[in-house]
C-alpha cells in the first residue's frame, strides 16, 4: 500500500540490514532523501507545528498503533494524513490521534480511552459522545489542512473511497470499483485492486466476473487469485472453466490452488481432459498447505468442504469431526456436518414421525452450535455475516421470531448481500407478515439487479399477500392467519 514501495524504496534504505537499526536519527532518516530543496519538509512551512512531537515526520506519516497494550508499531505505509477522508468514510488519521480532547467525553469513560485506537473502537460500537468528539476533531483538522495546503491536498483520489462505497452499497459503487481496477501503481496498489474486485463481487457479480477476465492477467498473484473466485458469476461458464484451467499452471501456488478450488464448483463434464493432471497437482498442493495447520479447526473445515465438492462424503465427515475435536469451541463444522448428514437422509427417515438416530445426531449438532454462534454474534454485533449465521441457526431450531431479529439485523448491516434480504423476506413470508415480507423482497430485487430468482420470490409473496387480503371478510382488518400454507422452501445459506 506504500507509495514509497512503488517508487523502489526498500527496508535497507532506512535500516541497517544486519542490525535493523535506523541509519540516521530523527528526521534525518527522512530528509537524507527528501531534501529537494533543502528544508522543504523539515520546516514550520511544511508541518506548521512548534518544536516537539508534531515536527517529527514519523508522527504524521508513520503513526504508531499499540498491540497487546505494550507493543507499539509504526505504520510503514507512509500515508499523508487525510482528515477529509476520515470525515467521508470514518478512517483514522494521524492528526486526530494527537488532537483529541478527552475532556469532551464523560469522566468515567476517559480511563477506557487511553489510545486513539480505543476511541475508534468505541465509535464503531456506537458511543455517541466519542463519535461527536471524533467528528469535532476531524472537522477541525480538515479545516486546518485546508488553510495550510489548500485544494492541492485532495489531488489524489484515494482508493479507500471506492472500496467504502462498495461496502455501503452506494449506487455508484460498481463504477467506482471498476475505475479503481483499471488503475495501476501507487494510486491503486495490488492489495487495493484485489479488495476492489472482491467487493465488486458483492455489488455486481456479473461486472466482477467481466473484470476478472482481465484481472486473471494481472501482474500480482493476489489479484489473480481473487479473480478466480469472481469468475464463478460469469454468464459464460465455458470461458470461466477455460481460464481456471489455464490458471492451474500459474507460477504462484496460491493462484493454482484457488483456481483448483473454484474449478470444483463446475460439473466435471465441463473440464478438459488435458487439465486433469494439473488439477490433481493443484488440489494436492492445497491439501498439503492446509495440513500444515492441521491443529486448527479451520484447516479441517476447508478440507471437508473440498472433499464435499469432490463427492467424497465420508472423507468430509471425518474432517468435520476432526475440526470439532481439535477446536470444540469453534463454529462452522457442526453446522456443515449437520447439513451434510441431513442431505443424505433417506426419504423414509425424513418423512418419519419419530426421529431416527441420524436425525437425533443432526439435532444434537445444531443445538451444540447455537450457543457458540450466539457468542460470536454478541462479540461482533456489527458483523453482518455472524448475525446471519446465528439467525439461520435459530430458524433451524424452530425459533422463528428470534431468528427474524438477527436475519433482519444482518440485512440492515449489509445493504449489498442479496441472501440476507432474501432470507428475511422468506422468514416473514412464513410468518405471514406480508407488508414486511414485501419490503424485503423488493429490497432483494434491488440488491441483485432484478434476477429471475429475486423476482420470483417477490411475485410469490405478492400473490400470497393478495390471496390473504382477498380472504379477509368485509369489515375486518387484515388477518395474518388467513394465508395459504407456509412455504416449504429453505432459507438461503448465504
Amino acid at each position: 500500500q506504500s507509495k514509497m514501495y512503488h517508487k523502489g524504496i526498500r527496508c535497507s534504505d532506512c535500516h541497517d540490514p544486519h542490525t535493523a537499526r535506523l541509519k540516521q536519527q530523527g528526521n534525518q532518516v527522512c530528509t537524507s532523501c527528501h531534501q529537494h530543496p533543502t528544508a522543504k519538509y523539515d520546516s514550520v512551512a511544511h508541518h506548521f507545528h512548534p518544536p516537539g512531537p508534531g515536527t517529527q515526520c514519523v508522527d504524521c506519516h508513520m503513526p504508531a498503533t499499540t498491540y497487546m497494550g505494550v507493543d507499539a508499531r509504526r505504520d510503514h505505509s507512509f500515508r499523508i494524513p487525510r482528515p477529509d477522508i476520515s470525515l467521508a468514510i470514518d478512517t483514522p488519521n494521524a492528526c486526530a490521534a494527537c488532537h483529541l480532547e478527552p475532556g469532551n467525553v464523560s469522566e468515567e469513560k476517559r480511563p477506557l480511552l487511553p489510545l486513539y485506537q480505543d476511541w475508534l473502537a468505541a465509535a464503531r460500537e456506537g458511543d455517541a459522545e466519542v463519535q461527536a468528539e471524533l467528528q469535532r476533531v476531524n472537522d477541525w483538522c480538515d479545516a486546518a489542512c485546508e488553510k495550510w495546503y489548500g485544494e492541492n491536498r485532495r489531488r489524489d483520489q484515494h482508493f479507500g473511497l471506492a472500496i467504502a462505497a462498495g461496502q455501503r452499497g452506494d449506487p455508484t459503487a460498481a463504477e467506482q470499483l471498476q475505475q479503481l481496477l483499471a488503475q495501476r501503481g501507487a494510486q491503486a496498489p495490488y492489495i487495493a485492486r484485489a479488495t476492489a474486485l472482491d467487493v465488486l463481487r458483492q455489488v455486481d457479480p456479473q461486472a466482477a466476473a467481466a473484470a476478472a477476465v482481465k484481472a486473471m492477467e494481472d501482474e500480482h498473484p493476489l489479484v489473480r487469485s481473487t479473480a478466480t473466485s469472481a469468475l464463478l458469476a460469469s454468464p459464460q461458464p465455458t470461458r470461466s472453466v477455460s481460464l481456471l484451467e489455464k490458471a492451474l499452471a500459474d507460477p504462484v501456488r496460491v493462484v493454482r490452488t484457488e483456481a483448483a478450488r473454484n474449478l470444483l464448483e463446475y460439473p466435471q463434464s465441463m473440464w478438459s481432459a488435458s487439465a486433469a493432471a494439473d488439477l490433481r497437482q493443484a488440489l494436492s498442493e492445497l491439501s498439503a498447505g492446509l495440513e500444515y495447520s492441521n491443529d486448527r479447526a479451520g484447516a479441517h473445515l476447508t478440507l471437508a468442504i473440498l472433499a464435499e465438492l469432490q463427492g467424497r462424503k465420508q472423507q468430509a465427515i471425518t474432517h468435520y469431526e476432526t475440526a470439532i475435536a481439535v477446536e470444540p469451541q469453534a463454529t462452522g463444522a457442526r453446522t456443515n456436518l449437520a447439513k451434510l448428514l441431513e442431505d443424505s437422509l433417506p426419504p423414509s427417515q425424513a418423512a418419519a414421525t419419530s426421529p431416527s438416530p441420524l436425525q437425533q445426531e443432526i439435532t444434537r449438532l445444531r443445538q451444540e452450535e447455537l450457543p457458540l454462534l450466539a457468542r460470536d454474534a454478541g462479540l461482533l454485533p456489527q458483523a453482518a455475516a455472524l448475525q446471519y449465521r446465528y439467525g439461520l441457526a435459530l430458524y433451524l431450531d424452530g425459533q422463528k421470531e428470534a431468528a427474524l431479529e438477527y436475519l433482519r439485523k444482518a440485512a440492515e448491516l449489509d445493504e449489498v448481500e442479496v441472501s440476507f434480504a432474501e432470507a428475511t423476506a422468506m422468514l416473514l413470508e412464513s410468518l405471514q407478515r406480508w407488508d414486511e415480507a414485501l419490503h424485503w423482497a423488493r429490497d432483494a430485487v434491488r440488491r441483485d439487479g432484478g434476477s429471475p430468482r429475486s423476482r420470483q420470490l417477490l411475485q410469490r409473496i405478492q400473490q400470497q399477500a393478495a390471496q390473504a387480503a382477498a380472504a379477509v371478510p368485509a369489515g375486518r382488518g387484515s388477518d395474518t392467519n388467513s394465508s395459504p400454507e407456509e412455504p416449504t422452501q429453505s432459507l438461503p445459506e448465504s
